[in-house]
């Protein structure tokens, strides 16, 4: 669990000789060029590839580090190989309009100017830079590179409904998101900002509509939602009162968030991106329902620990030894003090770790003895995790 600022960024090996190597988000640039990448060079020199990238979202704190890391790796060489990328473009969503060949002159001047509006691609005096190049975003890298792209869905959405391939080698994959409601709340976004700039805009499966995509929806998620927190540190000591405070956050580029179980062996990880818990309770109960069992060696959190994509229901059906959350506390409050409590309230059998990749010093309230005492819990900081 890398530090990745305010994002996500986890690189998953397999065996005593970490000859299956997963990379689920890669944070900001910064967190690829300082922590990511010497260890991708490493595997690399002992002849190790990765087997999947999931870059689960658009957002920036997910996104960034992914396009710095293949803008290096070039043809799929220069640091390591990835023998698949997972990530749901604009072509992935559900478009209720029929697509043609090519667009007219005048829509791909729109799409232009909407890569130009929502480039980070900054001059020292503030002013965007109107150039930008080719290559800016994951989409036009990930073809540019020739990657094999959602290959396991047969090049289709990563989505609950595509039951499709779902094993690398003796690694088991069980979607839970996003299914084809929250991918069309992502395209009916995209399509009300290209009717809105052009009326009646055709769609085409072009490289460009790619792009303005991933641009104009880092952005779009940049301002989107600002998240405080709504305790204090007075309410620590009630536990009860803290877990009952339930929010929904219903942005539609965090409803498309890929989340998933991932099964190896006997062990089972839930990873939860920055999803909503309504789709990841739903179709846990129609796990549930099949008999499936709801117990995990780790719970990568939501959202960075946000209240308002973790509810005590999605809690309550699934047991784990270890909560994790990611997050340097800088942006939006994250982790908001509710979450804590709300795992905190969780009945299980044995203690209950919650690691963070980062110390907060709001959390000091929850080190009382008394409290680990009562609720059965540790918290830690750590960067790397083995289960055995």
């Amino acid at each position: 669990m890398y530090k990745a600022n305010e994002g996500d960024a986890f690189l998953i090996s397999f065996g005593k000789d970490k000859d299956i190597n997963i990379l689920v988000d890669m944070g900001l640039s910064d967190t690829y060029i300082n922590h990511i990448k010497k260890d991708l060079i490493s595997l690399n020199n002992k002849t190790k590839s990765i087997q999947l990238l999931i870059v689960t979202h658009i957002d920036k704190d997910h996104i960034e580090g992914a396009i710095s890391f293949l803008k290096e790796n070039g043809d799929n060489s220069n640091i390591i190989k990835v023998e698949e990328v997972w990530h749901n473009s604009f072509r992935h969503l559900q478009f209720n309009k029929q697509k043609v060949d090519k667009i007219q002159i005048e829509e791909s001047k729109a799409l232009t100017l909407i890569k130009h509006q929502n480039s980070n691609n900054l001059k020292e005096d503030g002013i965007t830079d109107t150039s930008v190049s080719e290559g800016v975003t994951l989409a036009s890298l990930i073809y540019e590179n020739k990657y094999k792209w959602n290959h396991m869905f047969n090049n289709k959405a990563i989505c609950f409904e595509e039951k499709i391939n779902n094993t690398i080698k003796n690694v088991k994959f069980i979607l839970l998101s996003p299914d084809h409601e929250k991918l069309k709340k992502l395209s009916k976004k995209w399509e009300d900002e290209l009717d809105r700039i052009f009326y009646d805009f055709k769609l085409s499966d072009e490289v460009i509509f790619d792009d303005a995509f991933e641009l104009y929806m880092q952005n779009l998620s940049d301002t989107e939602v600002e998240l405080k927190d709504t305790s204090s540190f007075n309410d620590v000591y009630d536990i009860d009162k803290l877990a009952m405070n339930e929010e929904s956050e219903y942005t539609a580029t965090n409803g498309s968030s890929i989340s998933f179980i991932i099964e190896y062996e006997e062990k089972k990880m839930l990873f939860l991106a920055d999803s909503q818990s309504n789709i990841i309770y739903k179709n846990m109960v129609k796990l549930k329902n099949t008999g499936y069992q709801l117990i995990f060696d780790l719970v990568k959190i939501s959202h960075h620990g946000s209240n308002k994509n973790t509810s005590n229901k999605l809690l309550s059906l699934f047991d784990s030894k270890r909560y994790l959350i990611s997050t340097d506390g800088k942006k939006n409050s994250h982790p908001n003090l509710e979450v804590i409590a709300k795992i905190l309230k969780q009945k299980s059998n044995h203690t209950k770790e919650i690691i963070f990749n980062y110390k907060h010093p709001k959390l000091e309230p929850f080190q009382s003895l008394s409290l680990k005492e009562k609720y059965n819990y540790e918290i830690k900081v750590q960067n790397e995790i083995t289960i055995d």
